[in-house]
């Protein structure tokens, strides 16, 4: 991904956030050698901040197993809602 297709795609999670009523806070960029580095630290952070998570696409999660089933444990997880900001 070029500088400018992520970008639009941290424009894109900045809307999402905001049409919820939350501020967009850290993004974490998974990388295919370091898989699940991101992940984790991203599950770490929200964990710490209470955060509701927002990511690209249910398909993003697909990596770490069951997208539908890896939303819905992070959620329960971080004690807030994983939103999906493919719609904004």
């Amino acid at each position: 991904m070029g500088p400018r297709e992520k970008a639009d795609l941290r424009a894109r999670l900045d809307r999402a956030a905001r049409q919820h009523g939350y501020r967009l806070g850290k993004v974490f960029e998974e990388r295919v050698e370091t898989t699940p580095t991101a992940f984790e630290a991203l599950i770490a952070a929200a964990v710490e901040d209470g955060a509701a998570v927002i990511v690209p696409g249910i398909d993003h999660l697909a990596i770490h197993g069951h997208a539908t089933m890896i939303r819905d444990s992070l959620a329960a997880c971080v004690g807030a809602p994983v939103l999906v900001a493919e719609r904004y």
